[in-house]
């Protein structure tokens, strides 16, 4: 294949990457062109990190999102300041089953802290755990007994699952109405 981005070559000297066959450049040069290409063809928008979601699956570590799906990035990085060996450990803690994943997501997490490509919006971001809305029939008649109770409703009057899940459906919606808009 050709390269049609320029690189420099071992001895220092540019050359046209689009002009010279791949399989002609030394072990070297195809080092320095595949960095070279690399390097271009990023822009810095490709590099800014938007969320968490977006770190890993740039870092090819979309697997491990169901593990730090629960986890807000402003918290790892407060773990990682804290030193690398217990970040490593939190990442185990979290379920991070693999050590080469838990090192590989430690060095993009703390590479782009460095680089400042960590995007304002993604250390705000709500965690996918309580994103996620509750279905509330598959919640026991206990729990939903305790949400209602909670947006100050009565649940006395219900005697059946079916009138319990209706005025839990009436609780969340007077909690959403009352929650202050941002």
């Amino acid at each position: 294949p050709l390269f049609k981005y320029p690189a420099m070559t071992s001895n220092g000297v540019r050359r046209d990457l689009a002009s010279v066959p791949f399989q002609d450049f030394t072990p070297a040069e195809r080092k320095v062109a595949y960095a070279e290409y690399n390097n271009y063809a990023r822009t810095t928008d490709d590099l800014q990190v938007t969320s968490l979601r977006a770190l890993l699956d740039s870092e090819e570590l979309e697997h491990l999102h169901g593990q730090l799906c629960s986890v807000r990035l402003a918290d790892l990085l407060e773990v990682l300041d804290r030193g690398r060996p217990v970040f490593i450990k939190h990442l185990a803690k979290l379920g991070v089953q693999k050590l080469a994943d838990r090192q590989s997501f430690a060095n993009a997490l703390s590479r782009a802290h460095r680089e400042g490509r960590i995007a304002e919006s993604a250390l705000l971001e709500t965690p996918c755990e309580l994103e996620k809305p509750v279905v509330l029939e598959s919640l026991s008649v206990k729990e939903l007994r305790r949400l209602i109770d909670a947006a100050s409703l009565s649940s006395d009057d219900c005697v059946e699952k079916a009138q319990l899940v209706e005025r839990a459906r009436e609780a969340q919606a007077r909690q959403q109405a009352h929650k202050p808009s941002s």
